[in-house]
């Protein structure tokens, strides 16, 4: 679950930068998660940028359509706990696009032939069944089961990537595919890493549960002397009855019950109601 999350759609930028300067210093040991809307002038959409990633050391992001129509500008932010995300970089190729044209009916036929019988069919089966190997970056997760989601921005092509995931068994996955910035930003599209811009590939985040911690309190040296008790009855630091009865009474029982010689002992005074509780 995030910190903090929120959506700004206003139709200015100084507006949305506004609202990003208000959260300046309060998540910056945070790991942030955004999208921003390309629709705004080159120069607000640097400063705006600017801002975000300044946020926060640890973010990923990225370049999306505005999701309110084209003269809205939208900006998701996300803050997540540092200790229960990995954010990622993948490089995993996908499918590639095919090349509009008509290139190949200029060939002659014994070529298209030729080139057919010259497959390795069993290597071209392989590529399609074999899996991915999953980013560097979740590799060395040591309980891969503990993640429990993974949110990543990717370029048009996500298949190599969408494919290595499913070795993470109980994670549910959410993408986004980046909107075409060739002509914004000039990159095919737009990602954030950090400090670093990329125009292919994918980034993301995943989220972990960790193991719940668990303490014991251990008594070295020392055993037991009777069952755990309740204090029924007790007044200021004195327990009066445990489990109904004298405590007094139980202590010694207990002690005779180890072979514990308690006449000739100095350990107790004359008054059963003196036994304290910690």
């Amino acid at each position: 679950m995030p910190i903090h999350a929120c959506t700004v759609v206003s139709r200015s930028a100084s507006a949305v930068l506004q609202h990003i300067q208000k959260l300046s210093g309060s998540f910056t040991r945070h790991t942030l998660l955004f999208a921003l809307s390309p629709n705004v002038a080159s120069t607000d959409l640097s400063n705006i940028v600017s801002n975000i990633t300044a946020l926060s050391k640890n973010s990923v992001g990225c370049l999306a359509a505005p999701t309110h129509g084209p003269d809205l500008i939208t900006c998701s932010l996300a803050f997540f706990d540092a200790d229960s995300c990995i954010p990622f970089r993948s490089t995993i190729a996908g499918t590639p696009i095919p090349q509009v044209g008509r290139w190949h009916s200029f060939r002659k036929k014994d070529e298209l032939s030729d080139s057919l019988e010259n497959v390795d069919w069993e290597d071209v089966w392989s590529r399609r069944t074999s899996t991915d190997p999953l980013p560097d970056e979740l590799q060395g997760v040591e309980y891969p089961p503990d993640i429990n989601a993974v949110v990543y921005f990717t370029d048009s092509s996500s298949q190599g990537l969408t494919s290595s995931l499913s070795q993470l068994p109980n994670a549910a996955r959410l993408g986004l595919i980046a909107t075409s910035t060739p002509f914004i930003t000039g990159r095919p599209f737009t990602l954030f890493h950090n400090s670093n811009i990329y125009d292919s590939g994918a980034v993301g985040l995943a989220l972990i549960n960790r193991p719940r911690l668990t303490s014991t309190l251990d008594f070295l040296g020392l055993s037991a002397l009777s069952e755990p008790m309740t204090v029924t009855q007790s007044k200021g630091n004195l327990v009066n009855t445990l489990d109904g009865r004298n405590p007094t009474q139980l202590l010694l029982d207990a002690l005779k019950k180890k072979g514990m010689n308690v006449a000739t002992s100095r350990w107790f005074k004359d008054d059963e109601h003196s036994t304290c509780a910690r």
